[in-house]
């Protein structure tokens, strides 16, 4: 029985057995912005050509019979013989011509030895007529798939986005070329740009950070992949995919492993690959339900997260404001009154009287002083609404806003006898975030009121996070700050 046959793909790099000790042969090339060499991670890592069913193609070698490239250098005079030899040995068997070539690095060898920091990449395109740029993205950036995406390419996505959690991340754009013309001394004309890049992973702004560069022909597709990939995986990638998705006659005529004609296979081989083909879709569909489901409870949490632990101002009076509504607490935003800034900032209420709620943020330890000027609002509360009376106040405090939440003082005040002696009640915001993100709603009541285990299930809150108890939501101004005429 006659196997199948392996691919041939090309490599730019030299055959292992004739490898250079000092690397000058190895897939070295020249930036686009900056004229320097470098070494492909490609050239380390460890794969079973055989096992993936491919024929390497090193330099020096025949490539016009190779359907895909990995790694062919920066298109340098001295290497660019056998990348040209496979874009003409695919023109004339009227295929697509695929390559894989990764831009961007994650770390830099320094001379001294030391790793420097991923920085910015580029890669010239064939004929030298514009470069792609890579742009490195902060520390922590998550991108996600593309819409629209062949079944291939939504493949090469989902396998990149198993790199490690760290692992450094690039955007990608498309840039002119400046060339002389001819005769004309120090006049430059701009060419315009080659093709265009087809995004298969975005960054959270919707820039390509993966992508295909196709040019205007559409007759190559270049596969621009980040640095710290799994090689043998997007090889992988490339011969069960990718070839069989963009250039369906080259496994029929390599015979590739595993690969048969669907026109040959039987009913039971297609109703199984039918079934395999809907189960990955659904997978694709609940992974987009369950990301978008994430994203959306992400920005609802933020607000309150990001206000309670780390702001102050209006941004911490706000998070203040939406956890006690989440609560059940019904909240009046005393700022937006004519009270002008003898006041407090929340009027809260439940079931029973309402309470000025005062909030603060301090860098360091809470200053006991915030105590008295709560206190004189609530004189001044008194002195200004008789009929509308207060049962107390409540003093919230974002106190170390500076240290790191885990590392601040539990208690907003420590001091035993000012402890004992408070007229008022006092709330961390720390504790006030743990209970919200817990759910935690008559803690909260509790804490901010005074209240009991009250449910609250009979109020309905017009703004509240989902999850969070019906509340009553007064949010206007029932009051007027009463004339001194009298």
């Amino acid at each position: 029985m006659t196997g199948p046959i392996p691919i041939p793909v090309y490599i730019g790099l030299p055959a292992p057995s004739s490898a250079p000790e000092d690397g000058e042969a190895w897939n070295l090339w020249t930036s686009a912005t900056a004229p320097e060499t470098r070494r492909t991670p490609l050239a380390d890592a460890a794969v079973d050509w055989q096992g993936l069913g491919v024929e390497p193609r090193w330099l020096e070698s025949e490539t016009v019979e190779c359907v895909a490239a990995l790694e062919p250098g920066r298109l340098t005079v001295r290497w660019s013989k056998e990348l040209t030899r496979l874009l003409e040995g695919a023109k004339a068997r009227d295929e697509m011509a695929l390559v894989v070539k990764m831009l961007g690095r994650a770390s830099i060898d320094t001379p001294d030895g030391s790793v420097a920091a991923a920085e910015d990449d580029s890669l010239f395109l064939p004929g030298f007529q514009g470069s792609i740029e890579a742009r490195r993205l902060p520390a922590g950036a998550r991108p996600q798939l593309a819409a629209g995406l062949s079944a291939a390419e939504q493949d090469l996505g989902k396998r990149l986005l198993n790199r490690p959690a760290a692992a450094q991340w690039w955007t990608l754009s498309l840039v002119d070329t400046a060339l002389e013309s001819p005769g004309r001394h120090g006049v430059q004309k701009m060419s315009p740009l080659p093709g265009e890049l087809e995004p298969i992973l975005v960054d959270s702004l919707g820039k390509p950070v993966v992508a295909a560069w196709v040019p205007e022909q559409q007759n190559q597709r270049w596969y621009i992949v980040p640095d710290a990939i799994v090689w043998s995986s997007v090889i992988d990638w490339l011969v069960q995919q990718a070839i069989p998705y963009y250039i369906p006659d080259a496994p029929r005529r390599f015979r590739t492993a595993g690969f048969v004609d669907p026109a040959w296979q039987t009913q039971r081989e297609q109703r199984a690959g039918d079934a395999l083909a809907a189960m990955e879709i659904r997978h694709l569909e609940e992974r987009a339900r369950l990301e978008a489901e994430l994203e959306d409870a992400r920005r609802a949490a933020e607000v309150v997260r990001d206000g309670l632990l780390y702001g102050s101002g209006g941004e911490l009076v706000r998070a203040v404001d939406q956890a006690l509504s989440d609560a059940g607490i019904s909240t009046i935003d005393l700022d937006t009154s004519e009270k002008g800034t003898w006041s407090a900032d929340l009027l809260a209420s439940a079931d029973g009287p309402a309470r000025l709620v005062e909030v603060k943020s301090e860098g360091g330890r809470a200053k006991e002083a915030l105590v008295g000027d709560l206190r004189k609002h609530l004189d001044t509360w008194r002195a200004e609404y008789p009929d509308k009376p207060v049962s107390g106040g409540t003093l919230i405090v974002n106190h170390q806003r500076k240290t790191a939440p885990e590392k601040r003082d539990p208690q907003v005040y420590s001091r035993p006898e000012f402890v004992k002696a408070l007229p008022v009640k006092v709330v961390g915001t720390v504790d006030l975030f743990r209970w919200w993100k817990e759910s935690d709603w008559p803690a909260i009541r509790e804490a901010v009121l005074g209240e009991g285990n009250s449910s609250g299930d009979d109020c309905s809150a017009v703004k509240a996070t989902p999850g969070a108890p019906k509340g009553l939501q007064r949010r206007g101004t029932w009051f007027r700050r009463r004339s001194n005429t009298s």
